[in-house]
């Protein structure tokens, strides 16, 4: 499962060295499940938030990525976790992590 998530599409922060498109982030996604797994590895689905801030967990399509990893057992891959949370130290994202690991077994795994 891949989740993709970019905060901001405005031209300012397309010239940051901070943005990632969707693109980059898939091709990296892809590239490391690709190592991780070698050429069996088959995505379930993609999903991704365009114009969301990463301050909150609580986003339209990673909600839909949570419940589809859930249902599929199957672990989502974020780019960075700074694309799943925009502070790792947040205790929204540690709580969300680790309810969705002890829920169902689904690990959020980092690519990079």
């Amino acid at each position: 499962m891949g989740y993709i998530c970019v905060s901001s599409l405005n031209k300012r922060d397309r010239d940051s060295e901070a943005f990632k498109s969707p693109d980059v982030q898939r091709d990296a996604m892809v590239r490391w499940a690709k190592a991780r797994y070698g050429n069996d590895h088959k995505w379930v689905g993609w999903f991704q938030d365009l114009d969301r801030s990463g301050a909150s967990v609580d986003r339209p399509k990673l909600n839909e990525a949570v419940a589809a990893a859930k249902k599929h057992k199957a672990d989502i891959v974020v780019f960075d976790f700074s694309r799943y949370s925009r502070n790792e130290r947040n205790l929204d994202f540690r709580y969300h992590i680790s309810e969705v690991w002890a829920e169902s077994g689904v690990l959020v795994c980092n690519s990079r």
